[in-house]
């Protein structure tokens, strides 16, 4: 890969987690459905070669994840999957007789596919009833993929960010002690089923995010349970306890969906919390994330319209390093201890 495309890469990967992160200010309608506006510098990267788009690709899936405090849960790499499909899609769909197509059909052609990848995905990972959410994110991704056409047009992205590098930890006992312990709780989470055992794990994770000093979120863990349960509605099974025509709300249907979503929201709040503790170094990704925060920082102190923030950032700006939260390691220790006891421990 050349140098050129390399830094266009990471300037347009970089861009995507702004985007991302300005989007987390949007409420989500629907679970699993966002507006896309991390599609943006995909949109304005479909001239690229395939190598160097890919790689676009992972880091948009990736760096995406991390801003949404989903990098080490299922949701990531439901994220990257439908990143690279739809942004594949589009890529491919670029070279062949729609080749001159619109912006607008190549982004809508984009986001069918991501729709039908992330309710498939999700349908693996919670259960076949959230397919019956496929034709509402159908019918939303239509507009939300005309108005993420609409902002590329007026977007400018640099082909390259001149920000400083990020620096080298020193701290290496400190990242492995970090890495192991969260390798520790999510294992540990996987063996565990029973409802009581998971609100323990999830009061400890939330415990561990708030010493993370991330700010701690109720609603968006309240909103997946609920639409898991609704899921659950379309494939009843066990004892009915209500009847609502052709749904059915079951003993085992409600015992699964509660027992799914406090697994999913441990999860959530564990990546959250060590996203927190990330150490950046000189890879394309520590890069990314350094640039990512030079980003933010600059969108934050612009003033104007949305497009007009978007398009000051890196004039005449000093880089501000992203901080980093310290949590002692004898914290971590006891927390994945503390989850691998309650989840291990017969009830």
């Amino acid at each position: 890969m050349h140098l050129s495309d390399k830094e266009r890469v990471l300037s347009y990967a970089s861009y995507a987690m702004l985007f991302s992160s300005i989007e987390l200010l949007v409420p989500k309608i629907v679970p699993f459905f966002r507006l896309g506006l991390s599609n943006i510098p995909i949109l304005l990267a479909l001239d690229m070669d395939f190598a160097p788009f890919f790689l676009l690709l992972l880091l948009k899936g990736c760096g995406t994840s991390l801003i949404g405090g989903n990098l080490f849960t299922p949701f990531a790499l439901l994220s990257i999957v439908q990143s690279v499909l739809s942004g594949t899609g589009m890529w491919i769909a670029k070279r062949t007789p729609l080749k001159d197509a619109s912006i607008y059909s190549i982004s809508s052609f984009g986001a069918l596919i991501s729709s039908f990848a992330q309710i498939r995905l999700a349908s693996m990972i919670a259960g076949r009833g959230v397919m019956s959410l496929l034709p509402l994110m159908l019918l939303l991704s239509l507009p939300s993929s005309l108005f993420v056409a609409f902002m590329a047009k007026r977007i400018t992205i640099p082909d390259e960010l001149k920000g400083t590098k990020p620096k080298l930890s020193e701290d290496r006992k400190g990242s492995r002690i970090a890495i192991a312990t969260l390798i520790l709780s999510l294992a540990s989470l996987l063996f565990s089923h029973t409802i009581t055992k998971l609100a323990i794990i999830l009061l400890i994770a939330l415990s561990l995010q708030k010493l993370a000093k991330r700010r701690i979120l109720i609603l968006p863990h309240i909103y997946l349970a609920l639409a898991l349960l609704s899921a659950s509605l379309f494939t009843p099974s066990g004892r009915i306890l209500l009847s609502l025509g052709p749904l059915k709300l079951t003993q085992e249907g409600v015992s699964n969906s509660l027992a799914m979503s406090l697994k999913l929201s441990s999860a959530v709040v564990l990546s959250q919390a060590y996203s927190s503790l990330l150490v950046l170094d000189s890879s394309l990704f520590g890069r990314c994330i350094s640039n990512f925060s030079y980003l933010l920082s600059s969108f934050k102190e612009s003033k104007g319209s949305l497009i007009e923030r978007i398009n000051s950032p890196c004039r005449d700006r000093e880089h501000k390093e992203r901080g980093r939260t310290e949590v002692h390691p004898s914290l971590l220790i006891l927390s994945s201890a503390l989850i691998a006891a309650a989840a291990l421990i017969p009830a």
